[in-house]
């Protein structure tokens, strides 16, 4: 009872927003080809004031529409700020199809051909609805991976077929859902990590199945809506999210399952501040009746500053913890430094601390970074090689090269992650940083 009042409380804390909401729109999806072109973007323009703030993901879909619109205009006049190649024109193009509700001419992006006049009316989506107050799209989910392992697996497979509705009320109200059925049969190593830890790569509940096939509903969804002048975003979902520039992340990661969360996202001056509220569930064993199964939880802050027009510079904190009552509401302040919190109330949590950075040293690199501190013994720093444990902490450095050799869109991205033994881990599994039984 006393968790369903705390979840409550931040709810109707969201939803006092509603009375002055302004122009909202859904996100695009973690793993989306946008992310590709967005990326190229922001490298040749270096620090764009609304594509440069790339930290958190995914990327809200009005604000990157609108300013990728404005690229596309500029260009069209002859007097772009960057060169774009035929590639980067087509995928500009595909971009505003498919997000044409925030564009200015939402009739430019009819396609010459539909079916019977209902679907396909642009190249963007299979199926739309748009009026002054309303706007609806839905698509297909449909992949299908074959392969060959030669590990005694045989063949391999993943099987996904869905569908994916998103819109918005009135402009105001941003929605979306994403529903899919999926069937894998993996290598060895992945259905070794399945018998290990309980649990599928990515999935939450699942079932085996024969011939060493896995099968799993894939559900997310979620609301969001925005207040004072665009500055203040909210999200209400159940996805996931990414936090970096890299390949991986060392904060937060959408290696794991879905799991439920509420994010406020501020964005002033040269400022993006990110504050993320989440609840997940605690490493469980599957004991092959129904049950509920262990609840956590873990709140987070990253605040994110373009120093120069070259580089944005971010500082990151969580804290994770397990409460038999629920939510611990001093968690709750989005303005404050979480380990003294967690000091003041006994030390009984995991709290982190990050640093991550992100360099356009040119119109075609990229450098970034991140920095974990969970725990620092400086005199341990000599001891590592004696197997000391200490220290807890991680790193990572990359690179992306754009148009590699002057080839028009042969991009390459290198990266390295080095992270000390029990980073992740804390005396209690409850507040090790995992999500249903996953890192």
């Amino acid at each position: 009872m006393l968790q369903s009042k705390h979840w409550r409380l931040l709810m109707g804390s969201m939803f006092l927003c509603f009375g002055n909401l302004i122009a909202q729109s859904d996100y695009i999806p973690l793993g989306h080809k946008q992310y590709q072109l967005i990326d190229r973007l922001d490298i040749k323009l270096r620090n764009d004031s609304v594509l440069g703030f790339t930290t958190m993901k995914m990327y809200e879909r009005r604000s990157v529409t609108q300013r990728v619109a404005y690229i596309d205009s500029l260009d069209k006049l002859g007097i772009a700020p960057i060169p774009l190649s035929t590639i980067d024109r087509h995928n500009i193009q595909r971009l505003l199809a498919s997000n044409r509700e925030w564009t200015s001419n939402y009739n430019a992006y009819n396609s010459r051909k539909n079916l019977w006049g209902t679907f396909f009316k642009s190249h963007g989506n299979m199926f739309e609805v748009h009026t002054n107050d309303f706007h609806l799209a839905v698509n297909p989910v449909l992949g299908i991976q074959m392969g060959n392992a030669n590990d005694g697996t045989g063949s391999t497979f993943v099987n996904t077929r869905g569908i994916s509705v998103r819109g918005n009320i009135a402009g105001k109200l941003g929605f979306y859902t994403y529903l899919t059925d999926n069937q894998e049969r993996q290598p060895l190593y992945v259905r070794q990590f399945v018998q290990k830890f309980t649990a599928v790569p990515g999935a939450a509940f699942y079932k085996s199945q024969e011939n060493n096939t896995v099968d799993y509903f894939d559900a997310r969804g979620g609301i969001t809506f925005s207040a004072v002048n665009n500055k203040l975003n909210m999200m209400f979902a159940y996805d996931k999210l990414h936090l970096g520039n890299g390949i991986r992340s060392l904060f937060l990661s959408d290696f794991g399952a879905p799991y439920l969360f509420f994010k406020l996202k501020t964005r002033v001056w040269r400022f993006d501040y990110e504050n993320v509220f989440t609840e997940m569930t605690a490493t469980f064993r599957k004991t092959g009746t129904d049950r509920l199964l262990p609840k956590k939880y873990m709140t987070a802050h990253h605040i994110s500053f373009n120093v120069a027009k070259w580089l944005n510079i971010g500082l990151y904190e969580n804290v994770v913890f397990g409460r038999a009552n629920g939510f611990e509401l001093q968690y709750l302040n989005p303005v404050i430094f979480y380990r003294a919190i967690e000091g003041n109330l006994g030390s009984p949590d995991k709290a982190t601390v990050g640093i991550d950075f992100k360099s356009n040293i040119n119109k075609n690199v990229q450098l970034y970074g991140q920095l974990v501190i969970n725990e620092f013994v400086f005199d341990a720093i000599k001891k590592y090689r004696e197997g000391s444990w200490l220290n807890k902490h991680a790193a990572q450095l990359g690179f992306k090269y754009i148009d590699v050799a002057g080839i028009s869109n042969l991009d390459l991205q290198v990266e390295y992650n080095w992270i000390r033994p029990f980073t992740y881990t804390h005396r209690d599994s409850i507040t090790s940083f995992t999500h249903y039984n996953q890192p």
